[in-house]
């Protein structure tokens, strides 16, 4: 039953993220078809990640009162019914309130589906086991873009999101496997101001607020930078990002399996400062071969970064509430998560257009400094403590 959850959940954050790259080649030429204003692109994307963040943290504290499967099966649903209605949207507001809702489905299945998979995982095997469950956001992620195009291409807009609601119908079914009493957390789950006082998880927040900053600083720069470097095309950055997100699959579940076996703190150092060496290097990389390298290699520097958070926060949680603390923990990753993304791009923008993308990169090594100086602390005051 341990592998049956994970498996569901795995597949259910695959569908999410296949759902959130498919529109990334449709919706600018759909817009376009219909005549859509200049906005409305940065509307139907930003909606999403809207609805992540306002999610997160109540359905995390819904999958702790009600328990993991009711939270996730309402988030499958509503992944059903928001993908139908987003291929059957003929016009702007339909589709904006259509995402809206796909993210806040996506909270119930990101706060209620990790906290199963921590739930039926031993707690040596956390590290191992969310890892694996994570490994379906990066297959999605090389998936989506190119199923979305391709399936678009050969039997119209509509046709990838009925392919994902039709998947994303069958994982509803496939829930009702799992036994009610397994994964099911007790009916006094703490408040979040409750669970943020806890070092451990205050910190992990932190530390993935500005990994997915990171990640939300390239995908809108790193394409222009790509073009006018190298004169890629949208081919070309594709195959690029591709390969980063290949490898750091590959990698993840071996990272995964550090996180179990070393200290917690000690690996997200590690990561925030290999990655703040390696950020210039975005930027300064002389070939297309070498801003590969360099892409690839920061990638696993952040997944060195933020792997351990979830490790360490659920421990933590565990030892504070017992399992009643994880939905909300995870959905306070989320809420990390999807606030790191949303601050990211418009700042990055903001600085490259008076100075380019080198000194994006450095002042984000910088914001990694900083967040090396907290994990610094909190390890400080942790062990003065005992």
């Amino acid at each position: 039953m341990k592998w049956t959850a994970l498996l569901i959940v795995a597949a259910s954050v695959f569908l999410d993220t296949v759902v959130y790259g498919a529109i990334v080649p449709i919706v600018p030429l759909y817009l376009a078809e219909i005549g859509a204003p200049g906005w409305a692109l940065g509307a139907v994307f930003a909606t999403y990640s809207a609805g992540l963040l306002a999610g997160g943290v109540p359905f995390g504290l819904l999958a702790d009162h009600w328990g993991r499967r009711p939270v996730l099966l309402l988030g499958l649903a509503g992944l059903v019914v928001t993908t139908l209605a987003f291929a059957w949207s003929a016009s702007v507001w339909p589709l904006i309130l259509s995402r809206l809702l796909q993210g806040l489905a996506a909270a119930a299945i990101w706060s209620a589906g990790p906290a199963l998979v921590t739930d039926v995982a031993p707690p040596e095997w956390r590290g191992r086991y969310l890892s694996l469950a994570m490994m379906g956001t990066n297959l999605g992620t090389i998936v989506g873009p190119v199923f979305g195009g391709t399936v678009a291409g050969w039997f119209g807009r509509s046709a990838p999101f009925y392919v994902i609601a039709a998947g994303a119908a069958v994982l509803f079914f496939a829930v009702f496997a799992l036994p009610k009493g397994k994964g099911i957390a007790r009916k006094e789950a703490p408040p979040t101001r409750v669970v943020l006082s806890v070092p451990e998880i205050r910190l992990g927040a932190v530390i993935i607020t500005v990994a997915a900053f990171g990640y939300g600083i390239l995908e809108p720069l790193l394409p222009g930078d790509l073009h006018a470097r190298f004169g890629l095309d949208m081919a070309g950055v594709g195959i690029v990002f591709g390969i980063m997100s290949a490898v750091y699959t590959a990698v993840q579940p071996v990272l995964g399996w550090l996180a179990d076996r070393r200290n917690h703190r000690a690996m997200i150092l590690t990561g925030a400062l290999f990655a703040a060496v390696l950020a210039p290097t975005v930027a300064l990389a002389p070939t297309v071969s070498a801003t590969v390298a360099a892409l690839t290699i920061f990638g696993i520097a952040g997944g060195i970064l933020m792997i351990p958070c979830m490790p360490m926060m659920t421990a933590a949680a565990d030892r504070t509430f017992g399992s009643g603390g994880y939905g909300v923990a995870f959905g306070i990753v989320n809420t990390a998560y999807s606030l790191g993304l949303a601050v990211g791009p418009p700042a990055a923008t903001a600085l490259a257009d008076n100075l380019g993308l080198l000194a994006v990169m450095i002042a984000y090594s910088l914001v990694l400094l900083l967040a090396a100086a907290a994990v610094l602390r909190n390890f400080t005051r942790r062990t003065a403590a005992h």
